[in-house]
């Protein structure tokens, strides 16, 4: 009997697009499941496009609150609610996916119910509870941005279940009738078969994330004065304004599309255009999955590793500046990095993206200011951000290399901690790294992993300690009395203070702190027996997780330094020193 599976997503369009892999990754796994989908409704005429959908529900989330500022109707919302959990629960789904990591889809996920829920859910009391190590690194990963090399697609696929191995991209399909009908609408607007097509997104989520009008203008007319190219100009309605500051900059005509076509009506003319320069937007989403090149552009609180475009061959242009990626609360001052990317820099991007180049061009007067990167796919299968600038690498780049392969590791073993393996894990990111970059000196090096691995050792004591309370608890059973329990209790909690403070101090050990401090949030239940094994899970996967960085860090020193003498003072194996 075939199952039947819900996959909820009520935010943004872009969050909706890259849940493509996870859908297709499902119908490969199980060819005769039902799949439905709740979403947005303003979001759903994308899903039509979306490929192993078998029904679609939206959800009004505008209910919710008032963009203009008036009251809800609270027993509305109740009755809405109760209306949709009746409906869905009628279902009897055997999966439940929920990737949006609100309140109200994590008590809608409860209610609903199913034998086997994935993602984000509620405990009885009402807070978020998250299961699956790769979502609770999703929740925890802010803390360490630059540390992190996970996109937000990989992360959703695998916090589902779903690892293609690198086989499944994002996709839509527009059917063969809307293309067909949509090249008649070209015409009217001048567009011939033949003719280059480039597109502009100058509009964003946020106003501080997008690059100035005048920057947009100056790259539009080079673009049609030098390759003959058609600008077409994209966004939403709200957008209209941005637009048409683009438009009056501009020497040359555009096409003007802002806030004139629905969202299948945009699909189809992403999938005509040649290429489409980008903020970080839901637009530069739809591009990735319908394999239109793209020349993306980061700055202020949007990073590539996180969202940028999931496809091969995108270029992407990052300010680099120390301070960048800002919080997501942070109201920046001076926006400084939004002139750091040149329109020279752009239009040179958009020449890299139209040849399909493998290297930025050998010139100091270009990407002064820019990281400068090429999307594709890595050893391991996830998306990856190769530079295509090879310079000298930095110690948050280092180790953010390094714990890529030590994640896919131990997320792995997350209730099977004691076969992480220590040995022989990611050559492929120490070969990337020699290969990327143009080393620091070997003193630098030595100091880097030397404090790393400092604080690794540091982790590793602390968590063999709460091996041994948990153990205790274990062991005695029921036959603790509640003050022996309340001891044990407290200096569990000491232990976990001093993990978070250790995380302070040793800035690189902060991703496995807080991956660790963020599963204990997530322990379940109340019988002192049963917390005491979830904790001694967490603690042993903290120790083997620090005793895998460590061996990592001696290899990663022997390879980068070039010599033949092994480290062994930076060797851990099964939480021992050798």
């Amino acid at each position: 009997m075939s199952s039947s599976i819900l996959v909820l997503n009520l935010t943004r369009m872009g969050d909706l697009i890259q849940m493509s892999p996870l859908i297709l990754g499902l119908r490969e796994k199980e060819p005769d499941c039902k799949i439905t989908m709740l979403a947005n409704v303003k979001f759903a005429g994308i899903v039509r496009f979306m490929k192993g959908i078998d029904e679609l529900i939206t959800f009004d989330v505008a209910q919710f609150g008032s963009c203009d500022g008036s009251e809800t109707d609270a027993l509305a919302i109740y009755n809405y609610l109760d209306d949709l959990t009746v409906k869905l629960n009628a279902r009897k789904f055997d999966t439940i996916i929920n990737l949006s990591h609100t309140k109200v889809s994590a008590m809608l996920t409860k209610l609903i119910g199913a034998g086997d829920i994935r993602g984000f859910s509620s405990s009885p009391r009402g807070s978020l509870l998250v299961r699956n190590p790769w979502l609770i690194y999703f929740t925890a990963f802010l803390n360490f941005r630059r540390l992190s090399r996970f996109n937000l697609v990989d992360l959703d696929s695998l916090g589902a279940g779903v690892s293609s191995g690198g086989k499944v991209r994002l996709n839509l399909a527009p059917d063969n009738e809307s293309a067909q009908s949509a090249q008649s609408y070209f015409e009217t607007k001048g567009v011939a078969p033949g003719d280059l097509l480039i597109g502009i997104q100058a509009g964003a989520s946020r106003e501080d994330r997008r690059w100035s009008p005048a920057s947009f203008a100056v790259v539009a007319d080079r673009l049609a004065q030098e390759k003959g190219a058609k600008i077409v100009l994209f966004g939403a309605a709200v957008e209209k304004k941005l637009g048409d500051e683009v438009e009056t900059a501009m020497s040359e005509k555009a096409i003007n599309l802002i806030g004139a076509t629905d969202l299948e009506q945009l699909a189809l003319w992403i999938k005509r255009i040649n290429l489409l320069i980008t903020n970080d937007t839901g637009t530069m989403h739809i591009s990735a999955a319908l394999g239109t090149p793209i020349v993306a552009l980061f700055f202020v609180h949007a990073r590539a590793e996180e969202t940028g475009p999931y496809c091969e061959g995108a270029i992407v242009l990052q300010s680099d500046i120390d301070c960048a990626p800002c919080s997501h609360q942070t109201v920046c001052g001076h926006l400084s990095c939004l002139k750091y990317i040149t329109a020279n820099d752009v239009l040179t991007a958009c020449n890299m993206a139209l040849e399909q180049a493998e290297t930025a061009p050998d010139d100091d007067s270009l990407f002064r200011r820019v990281k400068v990167y090429v999307s594709g796919f890595g050893e391991d299968g996830l998306i990856d951000f190769r530079p295509l600038k090879r310079e000298r690498l930095d110690k948050l780049e280092l180790f953010a290399y390094l714990y890529r392969p030590l994640f896919n590791e131990t997320f792995t073993k997350w209730d099977a901690p004691e076969t992480i393996a220590i040995e022989g894990i990611g050559d492929w990111a120490i070969d990337d790294l020699k290969e990327r970059f143009i080393m620091p000196d070997d003193e630098k090096t030595e100091a880097w992993i030397g404090r790393g691995v400092e604080g690794a050792r540091r982790l590793l004591e602390l968590a063999q300690s709460g091996e041994r309370l948990a153990l205790e608890v274990i062991e005695a059973g029921d036959g603790q009395s509640s003050s022996q329990l309340m001891e044990i209790g407290g200096q569990l909690t000491a232990i976990d203070y001093s993990i978070s403070v250790l995380s302070g101090v040793y800035d690189v050990a902060q991703p496995l702190a807080h991956v660790y401090k963020r599963r204990a949030e997530n322990f379940e239940g109340d019988d002192p027996v049963d917390l005491a094994r979830q904790a001694l899970l967490a603690h042993c996967w903290l120790k083997m997780s620090a005793s895998l960085f460590t061996n990592i860090c001696g290899r990663a020193l022997k390879a980068l330094k070039n010599d033949n003498k092994k480290p062994d003072s930076y060797e851990i194996t099964e939480g021992k020193e050798r």
